[in-house]
């Protein structure tokens, strides 16, 4: 039981910050200035609810890749 609760919240944690990376990524190709990034990220790591769904994020970021699929080069 210990075993597979700290599996768990190391994959977790993991996919946070890939999530994490994604929505930094979305971010910065909107060119959203620095503060509002920064409120965001607070946001997220305050309330539950954000932070399961950047988690989430980052859970299919592993299978459907976001940062290609939506910001494909203007030459592809």
């Amino acid at each position: 039981e210990r075993i597979g609760a700290n599996i768990q919240i190391l994959f977790s944690t993991i996919f946070l910050v890939t999530g994490l990376s994604v929505v930094s990524y979305t971010l910065k190709e909107y060119k959203v200035k620095p503060f509002f990034c920064w409120i965001i990220y607070i946001i997220v790591f305050i309330q539950p609810f954000f932070s399961l769904v950047v988690t989430w994020v980052g859970i299919m970021d592993v299978w459907v890749d976001f940062r290609k699929l939506l910001f494909r080069e203007k030459g592809e």
